[in-house]
């Protein structure tokens, strides 16, 4: 049985993700029919998931074919692992923040905020935040303040990730 991941809204158009095996896809689906408007497949042959946090990072842009229709195009695919955290875009800046971790060599993970660019795919930054489950976060949505401060909730308490003075 294929199992969907959270829908996302985009006027008349709903976006969604599968978990297709061998390899996901995102689909693009009309609201008011459930028709298909494109489909693409996306990660690699076996690392099929279908959670808030995918196991990478991708963009897919819906673009219009030229006949009425639209095509799906992978823009581009970043190598950052993100975790249950949904990202965020700041539009003042064009940096797509995620929540992503690095596995170690003993078990536990490290945990960053990550800002990639919206418009390129590459890691702009890459603040550390903790390692162990205390810094794991289990869908609590990451919140950007006005002055640029990230908030998070995880497992160990809410995390405040802000510019420091020297």
């Amino acid at each position: 049985m294929t199992e969907l991941g959270p829908p996302q809204l985009f006027g008349e158009l709903v976006a969604i993700s599968d978990n297709a095996e061998p390899r996901m896809h995102i689909l693009f689906l009309n609201r008011s029919d459930g028709g298909e408007v494109c489909s693409i497949p996306v990660f690699d042959e076996g690392a099929s998931t279908t959670e808030n946090g995918l196991p990478g990072l991708v963009r897919v842009d819906l673009v219009p074919d030229g006949t009425g229709g639209h095509r799906c195009q992978q823009v581009w695919r970043s190598p950052e692992k993100s975790s249950q955290v949904l990202p965020k875009l700041s539009l003042a800046n064009g940096l797509l923040y995620v929540y992503t971790y690095e596995r170690l060599e003993d078990g536990a993970y490290t945990w960053y905020l990550t800002a990639v660019d919206f418009a390129t795919g590459q890691t702009a930054f890459r603040i550390p935040t903790g390692t162990g489950l205390d810094y794991a976060n289990f869908g609590p949505p990451l919140a950007l303040g006005p002055d640029g401060t990230a908030y998070l909730g995880t497992m160990g308490g809410l995390l405040r990730i802000a510019d420091g003075t020297p």
